[in-house]
C-alpha cells in the first residue's frame, strides 16, 4: 500500500528555515574573516623577510666591493713598503742596486696591472 506523502510547511517553519540559513551564512562569514586575520601576520612576516633578504643581498655586494678595494690597497701598500725598504738599504750602504731593480720591476708591474 502506497501512502501519499505530503509535506506541509507552516509559515513558522519557513521562517525557521530562513533564519537557520541566515545564521549559518553569518557564521561562515565570521569564520572567513577570522581566517583572514589569522593568515595576515604570516603574509606581513613573509613580506618583511623578503625585504630584509633583498637588503642583505645588497649589503653583501657592498661588502664584496669593499673587500676587493681593501685587497687592492693592501697589495699597493706591500709593493710600496718593499720599494721603501730597498731605498733605505741603498741609502744606508750604497749597495742593494739589485733590490732596487727588483722593487722597481715589482712597482712597475703593479702599476701596469692596476690600469
Amino acid at each position: 500500500m502506497v501512502q501519499d506523502a505530503t509535506i506541509t510547511l507552516s509559515a513558522a517553519d519557513i521562517v525557521w528555515i530562513c533564519g537557520a540559513i541566515i545564521s549559518i551564512s553569518a557564521v561562515l562569514g565570521i569564520l572567513a574573516k577570522l581566517y583572514e586575520k589569522v593568515k595576515a601576520p604570516n603574509q606581513t612576516q613573509d613580506e618583511r623577510i623578503s625585504k630584509l633578504e633583498n637588503r642583505v643581498d645588497e649589503f653583501d655586494s657592498f661588502f664584496m666591493r669593499d673587500k676587493h678595494r681593501l685587497d687592492d690597497i693592501e697589495e699597493s701598500n706591500r709593493i710600496t713598503q718593499e720599494a721603501i725598504f730597498a731605498l733605505l738599504g741603498h741609502a744606508l750602504n750604497g749597495n742593494n742596486t739589485e733590490e732596487l731593480e727588483n722593487a722597481k720591476k715589482d712597482l712597475k708591474a703593479y702599476l701596469i696591472k692596476r690600469r
